[in-house]
């Protein structure tokens, strides 16, 4: 829309967002009531998330060093890498 003395698509400078703040009152940046349990959820779920990646790294290097040691160095060539599956096949 237009923009036009300090208005735009018909609402006043800020006045969208009246309703927006009113609403908000009494409650934190991330939403929430003050002191109240729901302010921990999303640290706990990146907390959670991070120990159960740490948990998998963790074990992967233990039961499977040789996946974890490839981590990071890109995708193996298919016709370069032997499969375990075939090393009893003879043609």
């Amino acid at each position: 829309g237009s923009v036009r003395g300090g208005e735009r698509d018909g609402f006043a400078s800020g006045a969208g967002l009246a309703g927006h703040s009113e609403a908000r009152r009494g409650c934190d940046e991330r939403g929430a009531a003050p002191g109240s349990a729901l302010a921990a959820v999303p640290a706990l779920v990146i907390a959670a998330a991070a120990a159960a990646g740490l948990g998998w790294a963790r074990w992967l290097r233990r039961v499977q060093p040789g996946v974890y040691g490839s981590i990071g160095h890109g995708r193996p060539h298919p016709l370069l890498v032997r499969d375990p599956q075939l090393s009893n096949v003879r043609i």
